[in-house]
């Protein structure tokens, strides 16, 4: 990593850790509930990749998300 992708993971690092504080403010509980209702289905697919890495015995296995889209690979038979 860069030191200028270092800077900015930082950045991004502290920017979501003040987002879960304020999220935990009971004012606005509702909002978190919500929110982790609404997106709790959406990333189902990524478990079902990975079960369906493991239940072909994959041992490695990855992620790579680029402009065109997200593409995962495993050695898996």
């Amino acid at each position: 990593m860069t030191q200028q992708e270092q800077n900015w993971f930082d950045k991004l690092t502290t920017d979501r850790e003040e987002n879960a504080k304020i999220l935990e403010k009971p004012s606005i509980r509702g909002i978190k509930q919500n929110f982790a209702d609404q997106f709790s289905g959406a990333a189902q697919f990524v478990y079902e990749l990975l079960q369906n890495a493991n239940d072909v015995k994959a041992t490695k296995s990855s992620f790579n998300l680029t402009t065109e889209g997200l593409y995962f690979k495993h050695n898996g038979t």
